[in-house]
């Protein structure tokens, strides 16, 4: 098919050019957002990872150093009951996420800062210090007060290196949903905190998760079902001490990916688990692909847009040509020049046609005048031509008699022949032939004298017709020469009519002789 607008070509040339190039950018600019957005989402569960830590190592790390500073003071160490129950009264008072804050003796006699006396003999965080004299952060237990899940932190009371007594505060692990709480990711992500034991200690989207969820195990009872991959690697990480990232379906069939950081606080190790949904991610990629598709189809538009308006202002003038071409075509070179409004190629074409109309106008004016001189030529030409015929005609007349006397001269010429052959004959007759002769010896002279009266005329006429053409030069020249000949045929005659006379005057002498 053969496009025959300017604004079509353009169109079939560059729209492709910038839809491809429209496509190329946006593919990059996709591939390039979407990592950078990927990224920004690992990130951002990194981010609330370190926060979260942050979070629960401040608050761990500030309830240590109170217990600390409480097990070194001398009323711990020396004190009676009721200055050892105000002191812990007065740490609770300070730290109030405390859910109890007591005193023990190295054998695990105890009492809190209400006064209740305990038995904790037998608990682990109680052994763990008097064997190693060094403080202990017991893992998640039921509480046996209250019921609920808690961590207890023990420090040992020392007396010149000697363990004199254990003071511990038991943080109930509600508290620590709360500083996970405020954790969000992208809109249902979340993140929760879980002991090296794999006991969840803090999760704010599904509290009764707390104490019952155990990431260390996959069989979690009543039809649920860790996925393998977020049990293995939990594990690794509890295992190395470093971060992990993995993708694994959660017992709702969701797929997420998990981000998992250690914190390491005294001799435990807790993991922040940081869940982000995939189709979440996936929607915001495919939110990002619509904007770009949609950048892409605009920057299309737009291009064809700016693609049409240029193709239609640079065809323009060439419109204006191509009317004013036609316009000429016709005949009309009385147009209004076509105005110049650029000076790029299109704008020299502009001028250099103004200037060839002019010129073409120019060229028009004197083909006109040289008509005009030519017509007046032509007429003179003909005029001349008249007169050439009639110069023509008059040489054809002057000829035709000059044949026609030739002919005379030679009937006559004959004539005379025989005459002077009969002199022989007879005198009489030779003397009657001598008048005769005479005769026509005048006659010939007469025509000589007309045929030399016609060669003055044809000599005038040849005067007139000197511009002739080469044909009549041609005919008077063999004229000329004609017209010599028949004057020496003319001497000649003369000759012979002079020995005529002189025989007849012989004979007429003789005869008188005779007589």
């Amino acid at each position: 098919m053969q496009v025959k607008h300017i604004a079509t070509k353009f169109l079939v040339v560059l729209l492709p050019l910038f839809l491809v190039s429209f496509i190329i950018l946006s593919g990059i600019s996709y591939f390039v957002a979407r990592g950078q957005l990927l990224e920004s989402v690992s990130e951002n569960a990194e981010l609330v990872r370190q926060m979260t830590a942050v979070k629960l190592t401040n608050d761990v790390e500030r309830k240590a150093d109170l217990l600390d500073g409480l097990s070194r003071s001398p009323v711990i160490a020396h004190g009676t009951r009721e200055a050892r129950i105000d002191a812990l009264q007065a740490l609770k008072a300070q730290m109030p996420s405390f859910a109890m804050v007591a005193f023990s003796t190295p054998e695990g006699q105890a009492y809190s800062d209400t006064g209740q006396d305990m038995d904790r003999s037998s608990r682990d965080y109680i052994k763990k210090v008097r064997e190693t004299k060094q403080p202990f952060f017991a893992p998640p237990s039921v509480s046996g007060t209250t019921g609920k899940l808690i961590c207890v932190l023990a420090y040992p009371v020392l007396e010149g290196g000697e363990l004199v007594g254990i003071v511990y505060g038991t943080m109930q692990l509600d508290s620590l949903t709360e500083i996970v709480g405020d954790v969000k990711l992208l809109d249902t992500g979340y993140a929760f905190v879980a002991d090296e034991s794999g006991i969840v200690v803090a999760r704010h989207d599904r509290p009764d998760d707390v104490g019952k969820l155990n990431l260390s195990q996959k069989d979690q009872g009543e039809d649920r079902v860790l996925d393998d991959a977020l049990v293995q690697a939990f594990k690794d990480t509890v295992s190395s001490g470093q971060e992990r990232m993995v993708r694994f379906q959660s017992t709702a069939g969701k797929e997420l990916d998990a981000h998992l950081l250690p914190i390491h606080l005294k001799n435990r190790t807790w993991v922040v688990v940081a869940c982000v949904p995939i189709d979440e991610i996936n929607a915001r990629v495919n939110a990002l692909l619509g904007l770009l598709a949609a950048v892409t189809l605009i920057g299309i538009l737009l291009a064809g847009a700016v693609i049409v308006l240029f193709a239609r202002r640079t065809a323009a003038p060439l419109v204006r040509l191509n009317e004013a071409c036609r316009t000429i075509n016709d005949g009309n070179l009385s147009a209004a020049d076509i105005p110049v409004e650029s000076a790029d190629e299109i704008g020299q074409l502009a001028q250099g046609f103004n200037q060839m109309k002019q010129t073409l106008h120019g060229l028009l004016a004197k083909i006109q005048e040289n008509a005009q001189s030519l017509a007046r030529s032509s007429e003179d030409l003909t005029a001349a031509a008249h007169q050439s015929a009639e110069a023509s005609n008059a040489v054809a007349s002057a000829v035709t008699e000059i044949a026609n006397g030739a002919v005379q001269q030679t009937e006559d010429t004959a004539h005379a022949d025989e005459t002077a052959q009969g002199i022989a004959g007879g005198t009489t007759q030779a003397a009657h032939l001598a008048d005769d002769i005479a005769a026509t010896t005048q006659t010939t002279v007469a025509c000589v004298e007309r045929g030399r009266s016609s060669v003055q005329q044809i000599v005038g006429h040849m005067t007139e017709i000197e511009h002739g053409t080469e044909i009549v030069q041609a005919s008077i020249n063999a004229l000329a020469k004609n017209s010599q000949e028949i004057s020496h045929i003319v001497e000649m005659i003369s000759n012979i009519a002079g020995q005529t006379n002189l025989l007849a005057l012989n004979a007429a002498i003789e005869a008188a002789r005779a007589g």
